[in-house]
């Protein structure tokens, strides 16, 4: 039973019910509806009569008297009228009951379960109302990608004397890729429900996104995925810088190794020479 330091009131009803009783009834009544209050069992209250005298410093007396000017007229043993219902057994318990606290208790009761329950029931849709909230920003942002890329290409000019020729899409994943990739897939589909790196794969590649820039953003994201908000659009930050950076450092070894083999047949061609003298 929860503690309330206070109760309601109604002195139109107090007075109403207390009409017929005595000023002493009355006092005792006052101190019976403050204890049935407290009881453990709010409104519904189980002693002898000693025990009740002590309470509310009436004698047996006294207090007998007030029970009987409790109960209507000509009843006995139990009562549903009068200020309140008073139960009697053989063993000189006493219970008295206050209707109106019982009543009250069951409304608050009743009150509470049900904003329990509203509560719950809120909670559960502000998950998904999250979730859902989530994969709409998840599409924004990809469009957006998608957008500011395409007004970035029309917008820059065209210099055709410069003109470098147009970069070769990058090599197809080798098996160790392949391997590296399935593997951050599994790990991410446990942590990061949120984030559909399927989908996020076949993005890249459609974007011809360098695998190994792919295996760094997905690694990236294993490690800072409680601090990401937004995966989606962190995955495609990370490659859209890092993707260069990979086929940047392909092209320098590509040039490098066609320097390597000039270099070779030149030598050849110089122990050719030497060996014809």
């Amino acid at each position: 039973m929860t503690k309330l330091p206070w109760m309601k009131f109604f002195p139109s009803n107090y007075l109403a019910d207390t009409r017929g009783l005595s000023p002493s009834a009355k006092g005792i009544w006052m101190d019976l509806i403050c204890y049935l209050w407290q009881s453990p069992t709010r409104g519904k209250m189980t002693a002898k009569i000693p025990d009740y005298c002590r309470l509310t410093g009436s004698t047996e007396k006294e207090f007998e008297s007030a029970l009987e000017e409790f109960m209507p007229v000509g009843t006995r043993g139990g009562t549903r009228g009068g200020t309140c219902n008073i139960f009697k057994n053989s063993h000189g318990d006493v219970t008295i009951v206050s209707r109106r606290i019982v009543r009250e208790e069951k409304k608050r009761e009743d009150a509470r379960l049900r904003k329990q329950k509203e509560r719950l029931s809120t909670d559960v849709t502000q998950e998904s109302r999250n979730e859902s909230r989530q994969c709409h920003r998840e599409k924004i942002e990809d469009r957006r990608y998608k957008i500011e890329k395409e007004l970035k290409a029309e917008t820059t000019p065209v210099d055709n004397s410069t003109q470098e020729a147009p970069p070769q899409p990058p090599a197809a994943l080798s098996k160790k890729q392949k391997d590296k990739l399935a593997e951050l897939t599994a790990t991410l589909q446990t942590k990061r429900r949120d984030f559909n790196s399927f989908s996020f794969i076949g993005h890249c590649l459609k974007e011809n996104i360098h695998p190994e820039a792919q295996i760094l953003a997905l690694q990236r994201l294993l490690e800072n995925y409680p601090s990401v908000a937004n995966p989606w659009a962190y995955c495609c930050n990370i490659v859209g810088v890092e993707s260069g950076n990979f086929n940047e450092r392909d092209f320098h070894k590509a040039r490098e190794k066609e320097g390597n083999v000039f270099l070779d047949i030149l030598e050849n061609l110089k122990n050719l020479q030497g060996g014809k003298k």
